[in-house]
């Protein structure tokens, strides 16, 4: 069976449904999206390593969070995030 292909990628996704912040059609350029995604994830390890924080300090204080079901939109938008990450390492 062949993916859809408005679900075939993230980033058709996001084109397809759009986020909770943009429309279909104002899903920015990733060109222009990632570098203040990186510059973001820099400041964050900076202040991980400032506060002394850990792999298992988040394991712990992540334990008791659950899940919870998202609209399309919504959850197009925390997988953005991710994409942008993960493109960068």
């Amino acid at each position: 069976m062949a993916a859809d292909p408005k679900t075939a990628s993230l980033y058709s996704r996001m084109q397809s449904y759009g986020t909770l912040t943009e429309a279909p059609r104002d899903v920015p350029d990733a060109r222009f999206a990632l570098p203040a995604t990186v510059h973001w994830m820099r400041a964050l390890a900076i202040l991980t390593v400032d506060q002394k924080l850990d792999f298992a300090a988040g394991r712990r204080f992540y334990a008791n969070v659950h899940a919870r079901g998202m609209p399309d939109r919504q959850l197009n938008t925390v997988r953005e995030q991710l994409l942008f990450v993960l493109n960068q390492r």
